[in-house]
């Protein structure tokens, strides 16, 4: 993150085909996620539901901030997938 290395761990719980669930933990934060996939007659319509928590004094601070940046790397990582 920025020059910064930050250790993460996941556990993934797989449903195929319809559904993965993500808990994951790195320093400051926990988050966790559903990824739905549902067959649509264009091809497949993906949702995912991330709930993330910060911890630590500097949460007010940074919460917003975090949250963009994850609404980003979200975006960025279902653009890819469309492609």
């Amino acid at each position: 993150m920025r020059g910064r290395k930050a250790r993460r761990t996941e556990k993934h719980v797989l449903t195929p085909p319809e559904r993965v669930e993500v808990e994951g933990e790195m320093e400051g934060m926990t988050n966790s996620s559903v990824w739905k996939f549902e067959t649509v007659p264009e091809g497949t319509r993906l949702t995912v539901v991330i709930e993330a928590q910060l911890k630590g004094r500097w949460t007010k601070l940074l919460g917003p901030l975090a949250k963009r940046r994850l609404q980003g790397l979200v975006r960025e990582s279902m653009q890819g997938l469309a492609r």
